[in-house]
């Protein structure tokens, strides 16, 4: 979470291509889709809480607040909720952490087969000379890990601004386009691989099904409201995935999966909305819990 997904972010900006792409319009098409998708996680915890209310008590309400922020926000806004609400040292809390991030992990695999199977047709790649994409790889890996740790000493709510601001600055100092975009892929890929490591199935067991059952009916509403939405919305298939990814995966994820899909134009809104979902998590996560109480 500190050091690979944040490296991610740094080479997918890095390895961004610029050209033809039109970041204020679909920065307005993203962001409407995000607004409906953070609207969605809030109405989703608080069915779910409704749901799980005769099972877990009035802790339910405690999670879903939890819950709302991390789907609007990320994991740092389902922790600082958490700890607001009364579930720090809690045996609820790490049973929720745990599922949060195995359901987190299963949806945006979830969120990469629908981009295949529903987005729009991906556009072939062109052809790039040699002088406008060539490098070695070492460059933008330095470049990206340079960004990381010059942003390290900041607050995490700043971190990923800093990040990308440093890394688009960066682009000028490199040509190997191609390069950091695979290397963007790759620390992605371990990312994953690290996140399904350290979450394996007993660890869903362990959480215990109340726990496990309140981040997917939450994680649920966010996903069939948006679905709802979307089809009366003025943004398309693409911008309500990668608006959902900034909400459930936060910024680093929804930059590399928009340009895995190859949708260039929507990197730089999925960083942007998915930053302003570090910013707001926490306060809708609270607001929910005290509607609720």
């Amino acid at each position: 979470w500190t050091v690979i997904l944040p490296l991610s972010l740094a080479l997918t900006l890095i390895g961004r291509e610029s050209k033809g792409t039109k970041d204020g319009a679909a920065i307005q098409r993203v962001g409407a889709a995000f607004a409906a998708g953070a609207v969605s996680s809030v109405a989703g915890a608080f069915a779910a809480a409704k749901l799980l209310r005769p099972t877990l008590g009035a802790a339910s309400y405690k999670g879903a607040a939890a819950l709302a922020a991390s789907y609007v926000g990320g994991s740092a806004n389902f922790f600082v909720v958490a700890e607001a609400v009364g579930l720090k040292n809690n045996g609820l809390l790490a049973a929720l952490a745990t599922a949060d991030v195995v359901v987190m992990a299963a949806y945006i695999v979830l969120l990469q087969f629908l981009a295949s199977k529903y987005g729009a047709p991906r556009p072939e790649t062109a052809t790039v000379s040699k002088t406008e994409d060539a490098g070695s790889p070492v460059v933008p890996l330095f470049l990206g890990a340079l960004c990381v740790a010059a942003a390290a000493p900041l607050k995490p709510s700043l971190r990923t601004a800093a990040i990308s601001a440093y890394a688009v600055a960066c682009r000028r100092v490199t040509r190997a386009r191609s390069a950091a975009r695979q290397l963007a892929g790759w620390c992605l890929a371990a990312f994953y691989a690290c996140l399904g490591a350290c979450s394996p199935v007993s660890a869903i067991v362990k959480a215990g099904a109340p726990a496990v059952g309140l981040a997917v009916a939450a994680l649920m509403g966010h996903a069939l409201l948006l679905a709802a939405c979307t089809l009366r919305g003025t943004w398309g298939v693409d911008e309500a995935l990668v608006a959902s990814n900034a909400c459930v995966g936060g910024p680093a994820t929804a930059a590399a999966f928009a340009s895995a899909t190859r949708r260039e134009d929507l990197v730089v809104p999925a960083v942007v909305w998915g930053t302003v979902g570090y910013a707001c998590g926490t306060g809708l996560g609270m607001a929910l819990y005290n509607v609720m109480c």
